[in-house]
């Protein structure tokens, strides 16, 4: 029997009311995991392919007893019946839903398919804020570094905490 590991996830989106597509992760999620959260959702501005709608972003934390590659395979498949479309031409192009695997208890893995901690994770403060607000004193298994020391070195990125509330259908701004 396999000891189960936690496990912190970052998800994605911003095609096709892309709140909704988290909610939708956070419920396949809760299949995948046991004992799950969730961080606040936050809408961030686009990085590296800038021409694209703003993204909304959160992390999920669980435990698992699944190996790293069965986890990344039912989540690559959570995310295709979601409605998740690989663009090659645009890797960080738009997408109804993006679920990575950040870390994995703590394992460094560094396969073809699979790279833990997530390679690009210390740049991105969509990916830091909320992993941190879910556990403000995680480490980087590779260097031992905090992530919050990593994320107070990083250059403002637009990252907003939303209200996951659609207030337009309640009330008006344009008039009394």
């Amino acid at each position: 029997m396999t000891e189960r590991e936690l496990v912190y996830l970052g998800l994605g989106g911003n095609l096709s009311a892309p709140i909704d597509a988290l909610r939708e992760a956070i419920k396949g999620i809760d299949g995948l995991l046991s004992g799950t959260e969730c961080s606040r959702f936050y809408s961030t501005e686009p990085r590296y392919d800038l021409d694209q709608d703003r993204f909304v972003n959160a992390v999920v934390r669980g435990s698992t007893d699944l190996t790293p590659l069965e986890l990344l395979v039912k989540l690559q498949s959570l995310e295709h019946e979601l409605g998740r479309v690989r663009d090659p031409s645009r890797p960080k192009g738009p997408r109804r839903i993006d679920i990575d695997i950040l870390l994995f208890g703590n394992r460094v893995i560094d396969e073809a398919r699979l790279m833990v901690p997530h390679p690009r994770m210390g740049e991105r403060k969509f990916v830091l804020i909320p992993l941190l607000e879910l556990d403000s004193t995680i480490e980087d298994p590779r260097s031992g570094e905090a992530w919050g020391d990593q994320l107070a070195r990083l250059e403002t990125q637009g990252i907003y905490y939303m209200s996951v509330k659609d207030y337009s259908r309640s009330l008006s701004w344009g008039g009394p």
